[in-house]
């Protein structure tokens, strides 16, 4: 399993607040190797990283997720809602923020670049011979 951050590939910018997200997360100069590299962040590198919390087997997603589920309703629910107002105050505006300046920028500037036409014109072409070489088994 990947998460894949293409963006500078396809001629684009980060979005989906990553540019606010990823440094918060996990340091500026961790961020901007995954964000402007643009290769794909394995599974295990995501929970190093602090993308994820854990990685769990298929086999015992269901069972763990349904002991959180449990744990969380048998919790007291204001306690549990002020703790996540206090954890998201700051936050949710710079998220928020982050986010419109991603759109505005990809919209005003990249979507359509000489750049990002390029870009996705190679992915396409690169595609359809991945395509036509593709063994079937």
């Amino acid at each position: 399993m990947y998460f894949l951050t293409p963006f500078t590939k396809l001629g684009m910018a980060a979005e989906g607040a990553s540019s606010f997200s990823f440094p918060a997360i996990m340091g500026h100069l961790k961020a901007a190797a995954i964000l402007l590299v643009g290769d794909g962040i394995s599974a295990d590198d995501a929970e190093r990283l602090g993308l994820v919390s854990k990685i769990l087997p298929t086999h015992e997603f269901l069972g763990n997720v349904l002991d959180i589920a449990t744990r969380l309703a048998s919790s007291l629910h204001g306690a549990l809602q002020a703790t996540k107002a206090l954890m998201r105050n700051r936050s949710r505006q710079e998220l928020l923020d982050a986010n419109d300046r991603e759109c505005a920028l990809i919209q005003n500037e990249r979507f359509g670049s000489e750049e990002n036409l390029k870009a996705v014109s190679q992915f396409r072409r690169d595609q359809e011979l991945r395509k036509k070489h593709r063994v079937r088994l």
